[in-house]
């Protein structure tokens, strides 16, 4: 008996070999009728043999061949070119000068692609060992630092943050109910960002943060609505100190990346890294992070490859595979406000027709852009690693590349739970008392969007383009544009609608082919006391660290439409937040979502946003 076993488990591993060869080389067999042949073979020899070992001896063969045969079908070598031309006119579309992307099975590399340069005179090419800041994709490598600890029964996720940092404090009723759950899936009600200090070429220490959060704050309700943020992270890599009595850089070294063999990762290594680029395609030299636990980590194609081979063996060296299934288990499934939207410890939940289920996490810096995948059902994963502002911008490729490779495969596309056609295009007329309740204005943390009905029609305007809305049913339009300001241009393929959740009136829109999103929500004006009337005006950030970027700049608080409204610049793009005032020194950013809740104080003469203290400009 012992004897048998020891043949099946030789035969998996020689199976498992002989898949990976095939891979590897990317060669294209066409051997279908070679395979057909011996599974014939196989198959009367099982109905012939009456002994049970040798019978599933031989069913293991079989399945090993049905296996291979899907991945001799596959032209690795033409889905490669297809993809490689694919990947660079989006290069050269959005000025991405270098990319590396890898396709990766449980056992190889079925795919990869090292495009353009990593230099500015473009004179080095982008190789497998190209360093590339990996921005958020930084909190997948910190989520498995907090499962280890899990795992040693240090910490358990459901016990307030509190607990185990004990320097955790921030202003607000909800505070204790910070959790390490909601923290890892974004549900905890913590301010999106902590801007002030952020980006330096002369970071602070990421344990600041927490110095931070006192001065702060909670930005929502735990556990009611996924809002992202960086702070959190962060505060999970500080305790990580607490917990495990090691900084969170040695921890990650000793625990995480020395276990799967990543040994050129490492935090702001931007002086070993790609050179990095503008949405113009000129070199700018990428800041240091403070906050390295969300987001400061670097690393190269090769190794992420190990990372994610990892997650699709799950690699008991890095975490039990009850870890793994835990990590990838959806959270918070029933809140009305994230909209059917899905969350892991860490991770995005999506699906794709032919992939199934897919678990993803992006990555962005000032210049650096990165993305993971993992789709465990057809047993593959990729990452992409790009150098240039815009690089986000080839994630939707990475996407369609593993859904293209298991189609391959021979997978059969699933039915889709996103909608796939809308009911009806016919407009309808509706009476005034229906339109008339949708009249008014609409905040989203970044934009402010204002309907208002002329002539009977309903309109809508954001930061100067104008929609008309078309009804279809009572609460759901048709959007209709004015392209070039002279072409109608009807968006049948999307929905606005005007709802009611949780007791929030919210206008949500909807896509063919993608779930429903929050739009924004509706504002009703309100009286704006002197103590913030005596404080608008133009102001500027002030005692900024040394070496501190101006990530925010050109602020200037304002009274429209019965709100108080803060502008200011990111770049060359302008924001706008409405304000909820709360009292004579606290108002906090209007809506849902990210950036919602984040605080706007009073500090003397000075106000402080985003831990940014203002100072005013004097006339």
């Amino acid at each position: 008996m012992n004897y048998y076993n020891y043949l099946t488990s030789w035969l998996i591993t020689y199976m498992n070999s002989l898949q990976a060869l095939i891979r590897s080389i990317h060669i294209v067999y066409n051997m279908d009728s070679v395979i057909l042949f011996l599974q014939l073979k196989i198959m009367r020899s099982i109905a012939q043999n009456k002994n049970t070992h040798m019978k599933n001896l031989l069913m293991t063969l079989l399945l090993s061949l049905a296996s291979l045969t899907g991945m001799a079908q596959v032209n690795v070598e033409k889905l490669k070119q297809e993809y490689k031309e694919e990947f660079e006119q989006v290069m050269k579309k959005s000025k991405i000068p270098g990319l590396s992307l890898s396709l990766v099975s449980k056992d190889s590399v079925v795919m990869e692609l090292n495009l353009g340069y990593s230099d500015e005179k473009s004179t080095e090419v982008v190789n497998s060992q190209t360093l590339f800041g990996l921005g958020s994709v930084t909190k997948v490598f910190t989520g498995v630092a907090v499962m280890q600890l899990v795992e040693q029964d240090k910490v358990r996720l459901d016990n307030s943050l509190n607990e185990y940092l004990p320097q955790f404090h921030i202003k607000g009723e909800h505070s204790k109910e910070v959790t390490v759950r909601n923290v890892m899936t974004h549900h905890s009600g913590l301010p999106s960002d902590v801007i002030k200090g952020m980006f330096t070429q002369n970071p602070e220490h990421y344990t600041k943060v927490v110095d931070y959060m006192k001065e702060e704050y909670l930005a929502g309700k735990p556990n009611q609505i996924r809002a992202y943020s960086n702070p959190g992270y962060t505060l999970l890599g500080h305790m990580v100190d607490e917990v495990s009595g090691k900084s969170y850089p040695d921890y990650m070294k000793d625990e995480v990346l020395a276990k799967i063999n990543m040994q050129q990762t490492g935090f702001n290594l931007r002086d070993q890294a790609s050179a990095s680029f503008n949405s113009k395609g000129e070199a700018k030299q990428d800041v240091l992070l403070r906050d390295i636990p969300a987001g400061g980590m670097d690393s190269n194609n090769e190794e992420m490859v190990k990372f994610l081979t990892s997650f699709l063996n799950k690699d008991e060296n890095l975490l039990s595979r009850a870890s793994y299934d835990q990590i990838f288990q959806e959270q918070y499934k029933d809140l009305p406000l994230n909209f059917g939207n899905r969350y892991g410890l860490g991770w995005t939940l999506t699906s794709r027709p032919h992939t199934g289920e897919i678990y993803t996490h992006t990555g962005t810096t000032m210049y650096f852009n990165s993305a993971v995948a993992v789709a465990p059902e057809v047993g593959l994963a990729a990452v992409v690693l790009t150098n240039a502002e815009k690089g986000g911008r080839a994630f939707g490729k990475m996407m369609s590349l593993i859904d293209k490779m298991a189609e391959d495969l021979g997978r059969e596309a699933k039915q889709d739970e996103k909608i796939e056609s809308f009911e009806t295009d016919e407009v309808i007329d509706l009476p005034h008392e229906v339109t008339d309740q949708y009249v008014g204005i609409y905040a989203t943390p970044g934009a402010i969007l204002k309907i208002y009905k002329k002539k009977d029609k309903l309109y809508s305007t954001l930061q100067g383009l104008k929609v008309r809305l078309l009804p279809v049913e009572n609460n759901v339009f048709i959007p209709k544009i004015l392209l070039f300001k002279f072409i109608p241009l009807k968006l049948k393929e999307n929905r606005f609608m005007f709802e009611n959740i949780e007791g929030y009136n919210v206008m949500t829109q909807m896509e063919i082919g993608s779930g429903k999103e929050l739009l924004a929500l509706k504002m009703e004006p309100y009286e704006i006391s002197n103590s913030w009337k005596d404080r608008l005006g133009k102001y500027k950030a002030v005692n900024k660290l040394e070496g501190e970027i101006d990530f925010f700049e050109d602020f200037e608080l304002l009274e429209r439409d019965g709100l108080l409204i803060m502008l200011f610049k990111q770049g060359e793009q302008k924001i706008e937040m409405a304000l909820d005032i709360v009292d004579d020194s606290y108002a906090k950013v209007a809506g849902l979502g990210r950036y919602s809740g984040q605080s706007l104080q009073t500090k003397g003469d000075q106000l402080q946003f985003f831990g940014i203290q203002l100072q005013k400009l004097t006339k």
